[in-house]
C-alpha cells in the first residue's frame, strides 16, 4: 500500500491544476479485468492513484475552496461497518466519508457553489458493471441538472500527472520488472513437451503466490507450426505443446497496481532453426534501432513511423518482399502485412491507450513497447518488448537482466544457475532503489510541505527591491512644485478652501486646478505632517527626503498590491500566484535610469507622486469590487459596506489629479458596453428586435454594479466641466495642431529609448503565444481583456489633445500622460506570462522562462540611479541653516526645493518660509545662488 502521504500530495498537485472554484468527481470503474492480448496492464484507476483506495465504484470529490475544510475532500465507498470506515480514512487521509449511493445527494448540494465542474466519464469501453453508479450516468445527470456550468474533462489532467512516475511509483514498477523474471522463469520451468499452456499459465500465477498485492498480467501463448487458412494458429488453454512450437511470453507483473514486463519469443526445444534465427535477428536489429530513436519529447507516432521504416527494410534483407514492393506500397501497408507494433502506457489509466500516440512522451514516464515480424505462411511471430523508463537521455530498460540476443537467451533458458543470478541481481537492484526511496518517503513528508510553500522566498527579491526603491526615493532632490502646493500659494490655497469647486460651478471664477482638490490636501497634509513626526528619529533636512521617500514607496506597494491582485484574481498576499505575478509586474517599476523618464510609474516629484500614481492606485481599489462581481472567475456580490464606501471613493477620485477624471470615465463607459454587449450574446438566441435586446441586456446588469458606475460617471464629468476652468489651460494652439504634436510625442515616447517598445512587444509576444495554446476560459478573457485595454488605451490617447497644452510638457505624450497606458500594458504582460507559465501543454516553457528571465533583468539592471544625487542640496540647506545671515549666497551649482537655480533671492521667499515651518531653519532665510 503507497503511503498516505503519496496520496496527499497527488491530490494536492490534482487541485493545482484545477481552474478557480472548480469541483471534481473522479469515478472508479475499474473491473478488474484486462486485456490479455494488448499491454502489461495493471488495473490502475485513477481512483487509486489519488487515494490508495481499490475499491470499484469509489468515487472521489474535490472542491479544493469550499469554504468549509471538512468538504473539500469527500471519498464515496461501499456501506460497511464504522471499523472499515476508520481504516479507510486513516489509510487515504481523507476524514469525510460517505456511501456510493449519496453521491448525487452531494453532489447537488455543492454543484451550486461550483463554476467549473471536472467529470472522469469512460474514454474507452468499459464491460457492464451491475450494481456501480457509472461515470457517464454521473456526467448526464450534472448535465441534465446543471445545465450552466462549464464541465471540464478530468481525465487529460490525470493522465499527464500520472505519466510522470515519482520515487514511490518507480519502486512499484522496478518491483514489477523483478518480478516478471521471476514469472517468466517460472513459465520456462512448467512447459515441456505434453504439458499444456492452461499449465504454464497456473504454474506462473503459483509463482506469485508468496507476494503479496502482485498478479500476473502477462501472456503465454504457443504458435503452432502447422498451417491453417485463417492465419497464425495459437494453441488453446487445453492443447498439448510439441516440440516444434514456438513460445511466445509477455512476462508482465502488477505490484499495488503498477505494471512492468517483458516479451519474448523462444523455440520450446530450446533452439531457433537457422531461418527462425534470421528473423530473430532482424526483429532484435529493429528493436535495438528503435531503442536509440525512443526518447522523451517525441510523439508515438512518430515512433511507429520509425518502427515502420527498419521494418520494410528488415523484410528487403529477408527476402519476403522485393525493392520495387517496398517502393510501390507504403511502409504502413507492409507493417499491416508482416509486422506487429505496439507502445503503451506501463499501467492502465482510465483514458484510452491509443491517445498515447499523439501526445508527447514526458520524462520520467514508464512505457511497455513491442516490436516483431509476423510470417503468416511459415507460421512464425516472432516478437521482443520491454518496458521503458524515459528520461532526457537515453532511456532505461527496466528488464535488461533477460537477454535478448539468440545464443544468449539459449544459453540462459538451460542454465537455472543463470537465472538465479539474474533474480538475486533484480533483487540487489530493488533493494537499492526501495531504500532509497525509504529515505525520501521519511523526508518527503516534510520536504514536501517545504516544496509546496518554497514560491513565498519569491518575497525576498520583491521586499529587496522595494527597499532598493525606498533608497532610491530618498536620494532624490525636491521638486519646484512641492513648496508652492505646501506652504501653500495663493492660488493653490483657494482650491484648499473649495472641495467641491463650487465657486466655480455658482459663480464661473476661474483659479488653478479647481478639479484637483483631493490631490491637493492629500500632499499638503502629509508633507506638512509627516516630516515633523520623523523629526523624533532623524534630523529635519533628512525627514522631508523621508517623508517623500515613503510616500512614493507605499504607493509603488500599492501599484504593485493591486495589479498583482487582478492579475493573480486572488486576493492573498501569500498565495503562490499573487507572488508570481508580483515578481513579474516589479521590474516595471522604473524609479530612475533611463526608462524612468519614459515610464516610470513613480515619478521623481512627490509632487507629481500625488497627483498621478496614488490616485490610479485609488481608481484599482475602486474597481476592484465591481471587478469580483462582473469579471472575476471567483464572483462575490458587493458587499453593503463597498456599496456606501464606493460613491465617498467615486467622489475623492472624481477630484483628485489631472488623469483619473478621464480614465475613470473611459473605464466605467467601457464597463458598461462590454456588459451591455455581453448579455445581448447572451439573448441573441431570442427574436425580438435590437431596441429590445439593448433594454433587456441593460436589465440584465447588475443594478448594484451600474448605478455606482453611472454615479462615478456622472462625477467625471463634472470633474470634467469644472476642469475647464483651470487658469493654467493654454489655448495658444488649436486642435490640429495639438495632433501634430501628439504625432511627434508618440514617436518620441516609441521610438527614443527600448523600455516602452520592448513593453509593448512583450505583450504582443504573450498574446501570440497564448492564441497558439489551446483555447478555454482563461485564454479567451485574457484575449477579450487585451483588446478592450487596446482600444480604451487608442481612445484615452486620441482625447489628450482635449486636455489642453503645457509648456513643460510640449508633446502631450509624457510618461505622466501614459501611465494608464503603461499600467495596461504591465497587467497584459502579468496575466499572460502568469497563464503561459503554469500552462501544462505549453510545450516549450524552458524558452519562455528562460526569456522572462532576461526580460526582468533587462529593467532591473537599467533601473539603477545616482544615490548621490542630492547630497548638493543637503550641503546648501545646511550651510542656510548653519549661516548667521539673513541673505545667504550658496556657492554649490544646484537647487534648493526649486527646478533650478535661485538668482534673484527674493524668489526664495516661500522656499524659506517652508524650511522655517519644517525646522531645518530656526528663522526665515532668503538665499541666491
Amino acid at each position: 500500500m503507497l503511503s498516505t502521504t503519496f496520496a496527499i500530495q497527488n491530490r494536492q498537485r490534482f487541485a493545482d491544476e484545477l481552474l478557480p472554484e472548480s469541483i471534481a468527481l473522479v469515478v472508479d470503474n475499474s473491473t478488474g479485468v484486462s486485456d490479455p492480448d494488448t499491454t502489461p496492464c495493471g488495473n490502475q484507476s485513477d481512483v487509486y492513484w489519488l487515494t490508495g483506495l481499490q475499491q470499484a465504484g469509489a468515487c472521489l470529490l474535490l472542491f479544493p475552496e469550499h469554504p468549509d475544510k471538512a468538504l473539500r475532500e469527500i471519498l464515496f465507498v461501499r456501506q460497511s461497518d464504522e471499523a472499515a470506515v476508520a481504516d479507510i480514512a486513516r489509510s487515504t487521509g481523507i476524514a469525510t466519508i460517505y456511501w456510493q449511493t449519496e453521491v448525487l445527494r452531494v453532489l447537488g448540494k455543492m454543484l451550486p457553489l461550483a463554476t467549473h465542474v471536472y467529470l472522469t466519464a469512460s474514454e474507452q469501453p468499459q464491460p457492464e458493471t451491475p450494481n456501480l453508479l457509472e461515470a457517464n450516468d454521473i456526467a448526464r445527470w450534472c448535465q441534465h441538472n446543471f445545465p450552466l456550468h462549464n464541465y471540464q474533462r478530468a481525465s487529460p489532467l490525470l493522465t499527464r500527472l500520472r505519466q510522470q512516475k515519482t520515487p514511490a511509483e518507480l519502486v512499484m514498477v522496478r518491483r514489477a520488472a523483478h518480478l516478471s523474471v521471476v514469472g517468466f522463469t517460472e513459465a520456462i520451468r512448467s512447459l515441456r513437451a505434453g504439458s499444456t499452456v492452461a499449465e504454464g499459465r497456473a504454474a506462473i500465477q503459483a509463482a506469485y503466490l508468496p507476494y503479496e498485492q502482485v498478479n500476473w498480467v502477462g501472456h503465454l501463448q504457443v504458435v503452432a507450426p502447422e498451417e491453417v487458412a485463417s492465419g497464425l494458429r495459437y494453441r488453446d488453454g487445453h492443447a498439448r505443446c510439441q516440440q516444434a512450437d514456438t513460445i511466445l511470453i509477455t512476462a508482465a507483473a502488477s505490484c499495488q497496481e503498477y505494471s512492468a514486463g517483458f516479451t519474448r519469443s523462444i523455440a520450446f526445444n530450446g533452439s531457433f532453426t537457422p531461418h527462425q534465427q534470421e528473423v530473430y535477428r532482424a526483429v532484435l536489429q529493429i528493436q535495438r534501432e528503435l531503442l536509440l530513436f525512443i526518447r522523451a519529447g517525441r510523439y508515438g507516432y512518430t515512433i511507429q513511423e520509425q518502427y515502420q521504416k527498419l521494418l520494410v527494410a528488415a523484410l528487403v534483407r529477408l527476402k519476403k518482399i522485393t525493392e520495387e514492393e517496398a517502393q510501390q506500397h507504403s511502409a504502413a501497408y507492409h507493417a499491416q502485412r508482416y509486422g506487429h507494433y505496439k507502445l503503451t502506457e506501463g499501467e492502465c489509466s482510465d483514458t484510452d491507450a491509443t491517445q498515447l500516440q499523439y501526445r508527447e512522451l514526458p520524462t520520467k514516464a514508464v512505457v511497455f513497447y513491442e516490436v516483431g515480424i509476423c510470417i503468416v505462411d511459415e507460421q512464425l511471430d516472432i516478437r521482443i518488448g520491454d518496458s521503458l523508463l524515459l528520461t532526457k537521455g537515453p532511456v532505461e530498460l527496466l528488464t535488461e537482466t533477460v537477454p535478448t540476443e539468440t545464443k544468449k537467451l539459449e544459453k540462459w533458458l538451460g542454465s537455472p544457475t543463470l537465472q538465479k543470478q539474474t533474480i538475486a541481481t533484480d533483487q540487489n537492484k530493488l533493494a537499492s532503489s526501495s531504500a532509497e526511496n525509504g529515505v525520501l518517503q521519511k523526508a518527503g513528508g516534510v520536504i514536501g510541505k517545504l516544496w509546496q510553500y518554497a514560491y513565498v522566498l519569491l518575497c525576498i527579491p520583491l521586499l529587496l527591491d522595494l527597499g532598493y526603491s525606498y533608497v532610491q526615493h530618498i536620494n532624490v532632490p525636491h521638486d519646484g512644485d512641492m513648496v508652492a502646493l505646501i506652504l501653500p500659494r495663493y492660488w493653490n490655497s483657494i482650491v484648499l478652501e473649495n472641495p467641491l469647486a463650487l465657486k466655480v460651478l455658482l459663480h464661473g471664477e476661474r483659479y488653478s486646478n479647481p478639479n484637483r482638490y483631493f490631490a491637493h490636501q492629500a500632499l499638503y497634509t502629509y508633507m506638512r505632517n509627516m516630516p515633523l513626526i520623523l523629526q523624533h528619529f532623524v534630523d529635519a533636512i533628512y525627514s522631508v527626503y523621508m517623508a517623500s521617500a515613503i510616500a512614493k514607496t507605499l504607493f509603488q506597494a500599492l501599484l504593485i498590491v493591486m495589479l498583482s491582485y487582478y492579475i493573480s484574481d486572488r486576493a492573498s498576499v501569500y498565495g503562490k500566484y499573487f507572488i508570481v505575478a508580483a515578481v513579474i509586474i516589479t521590474p516595471f517599476f522604473q524609479t530612475a535610469g533611463i526608462y524612468n523618464g519614459q515610464m516610470g510609474i513613480i515619478d521623481r516629484s512627490i509632487t507629481y507622486t500625488f497627483f498621478y500614481s496614488f490616485p490610479l492606485g485609488l481608481l484599482l481599489i475602486y474597481f476592484m469590487p465591481i471587478y469580483k462581481q462582473v469579471f472575476s472567475m471567483r464572483k462575490e456580490k458587493i458587499s453593503v459596506l463597498w456599496h456606501l464606501f464606493l460613491p465617498v471613493l467615486a467622489l475623492v477620485l472624481a477630484l483628485n489629479g489631472p488623469l483619473i477624471p478621464a480614465v475613470a470615465g473611459l473605464m466605467s463607459i467601457g464597463i458598461i458596453t462590454y456588459l451591455v454587449r455581453h448579455h445581448i450574446q447572451m439573448n441573441s438566441y431570442m427574436t425580438i428586435s435590437v431596441k429590445d435586446r439593448v433594454k433587456l441586456a441593460y436589465r440584465d446588469i447588475p443594478k448594484g454594479v451600474l448605478w455606482q458606475i453611472v454615479f462615478f460617471i456622472f462625477l467625471c464629468i463634472y470633474s470634467l466641466y469644472i476642469g475647464t476652468f483651470n487658469v493654467e489651460n493654454v489655448n495658444e494652439f488649436g486642435l490640429k495642431e495639438l495632433y501634430k504634436k501628439l504625432i511627434e510625442g508618440l514617436w518620441y515616447e516609441l521610438g527614443q529609448y527600448a523600455g516602452f517598445p520592448l513593453l509593448v512587444l512583450s505583450v504582443i509576444i504573450n498574446l501570440i503565444i497564448i492564441n497558439q495554446l489551446p483555447q478555454n476560459d482563461r485564454t479567451r478573457r485574457i484575449i477579450t481583456a487585451a483588446k478592450w485595454l487596446l482600444v480604451l488605451s487608442v481612445v484615452y490617447i486620441a482625447l489628450l489633445p482635449f486636455g489642453g497644452y503645457r509648456t513643460y510638457r510640449p508633446y502631450l505624450l509624457r510618461r505622466d500622460t501614459v501611465m494608464p497606458v503603461t499600467l495596461c500594458l504591465m497587467y497584459l504582460v502579468g496575466v499572460s506570462s502568469l497563464y503561459i507559465i503554469y500552462c501544462k501543454k505549453f510545450l516549450h516553457i524552458r524558452f519562455y522562462i528562460s526569456y522572462l528571465f532576461l526580460l526582468i533583468a533587462f529593467y532591473s539592471v537599467n533601473d539603477i540611479s545616482n544615490l548621490k544625487e542630492n547630497n548638493c542640496e543637503v550641503d546648501a540647506q545646511r550651510i542656510i541653516a548653519k549661516s548667521p545671515d539673513k541673505i545667504v549666497h550658496l556657492e554649490q551649482n544646484c537647487s534648493v526645493m526649486d527646478w533650478g537655480t535661485i538668482t534673484d533671492y527674493k524668489r526664495s521667499e516661500e522656499q524659506s518660509k517652508m524650511m522655517k515651518f519644517w525646522n531645518i531653519t530656526k528663522e526665515e532665510k532668503l538665499y541666491y545662488h
